[in-house]
């Protein structure tokens, strides 16, 4: 009989293979007890390690599919001009109402500053300048 590989997720319903079963209603001398807290995990400080494929799309930005790959690998890219995203792991950008724009991060949109030009601005004075 072999060892259960601890890094796979076993479901309510229980777990079998050739070599053995796992099942969370088997008698109490026939359980797998598992002490997490003696599991040595090959990360920083220990720590539990993240099972994900790829690493969030923070706001800003959406996600990517990757041809071929798990629907959990992704690429991120970021929102295009006129658009935004201010959730994590975003699938669509949203497009801002008119009169207002992304703000640097594309995370919210602002009303656009609207600029009037008077006479005694420069660019007026020279256009407008008899010669």
């Amino acid at each position: 009989m072999r060892e259960a590989n601890p890094q796979k997720a076993l479901p309510k319903s229980g777990w079998a293979s050739s070599d053995f079963c796992v099942s969370p209603w088997a008698p109490p001398d026939q359980q797998l007890n598992i002490t997490s807290s003696l599991i040595k995990w090959k990360t920083n400080n220990n720590e539990i390690p993240i099972a994900q494929c790829s690493a969030n799309c923070v706001p800003g930005y959406r996600k990517v599919p990757i041809p071929g790959a798990k629907t959990c690998c992704y690429d991120c890219a970021p929102c295009s001009n006129g658009e935004i995203s201010n959730t994590t792991d975003s699938e669509n950008c949203f497009q801002c109402p008119d009169m207002e724009w992304p703000n640097k991060k594309r995370i919210q949109c602002i009303p656009m500053k609207e600029d009037f030009l008077t006479y005694s601005d420069d660019v007026l004075s020279l256009l407008f300048y008899p010669s």
